[in-house]
């Protein structure tokens, strides 16, 4: 069976259920009347003060993305900076790569480095940021994402890299008077790689469904 360019899972940016955020937010058609969320002023921004508010939140969350970038690069130099990176998720966060899915914060880093320490460096870029507001306190993510990952300790020009789609969704969490936005679900899509992946990919024990378990089959 041939694999699809983009796999079809459950997200709302997700092709096609993205195809609805695009005729919404960014091409209306003649006519559409944009639905009114009265609980969520991020949803639908009306007053000046909303649409600061919106670019404001926006924002905090791209910075959340640039972070999970980098702090994933620098667990190159040292590991422990894993618990960070793994900090950016909710308690309860899922997250989905290629070789599996880890349920939950515990676990989280040492399970990621499983994955990571084969390579000496890495570089995590991603772009084309859409980022929509379901409520005041959950958004959801997608980027174009490629990742160079270097296969060899002395010779930069010998890497592994891949690219495709991250699909997030975000939860705000409240600590006292401050809020944090922190990945509640993270699904990555490969659509290409190049190079030799060292068994990036590979299934491994323990863990649960991966990437598989999310794709919608036909009926």
């Amino acid at each position: 069976m041939t694999r699809p360019a983009l796999l079809p899972f459950d997200h709302p940016l997700v092709f096609p259920n993205s195809l609805q955020h695009q005729s919404v937010a960014v091409n209306p058609q003649p006519g559409y009347s944009k639905p009114v969320s009265p609980t969520s002023s991020l949803v639908s921004p009306k007053t000046v003060e909303d649409k600061i508010s919106y670019l404001y939140e926006h924002q905090r969350i791209i910075d959340l993305l640039n972070e999970y970038c980098y702090t994933l690069d620098a667990t190159s130099v040292d590991t422990s900076i894993s618990e960070i990176w793994s900090s950016l998720f909710t308690e309860d966060g899922e997250a989905t790569y290629p070789f599996g899915t880890h349920k939950g914060r515990k676990g989280l880093a040492e399970w990621g480095m499983t994955a990571e320490t084969r390579f000496y460096r890495m570089q995590h870029l991603q772009s084309n940021f859409t980022v929509t507001f379901e409520s005041n306190d959950v958004a959801h993510g997608r980027t174009a994402c490629i990742c160079t990952h270097g296969s060899d300790e002395n010779d930069l020009s010998k890497h592994f890299m891949v690219g495709g789609y991250y699909y997030f969704t975000f939860r705000r969490v409240h600590d006292g008077s401050e809020n944090y936005w922190k990945i509640s679900r993270l699904i990555l899509d490969t659509n290409w790689e190049s190079g030799a992946s060292l068994g990036l990919f590979e299934k491994r024990e323990g863990n649960h469904e991966g990437l598989d378990h999310h794709v919608k089959r036909p009926a």
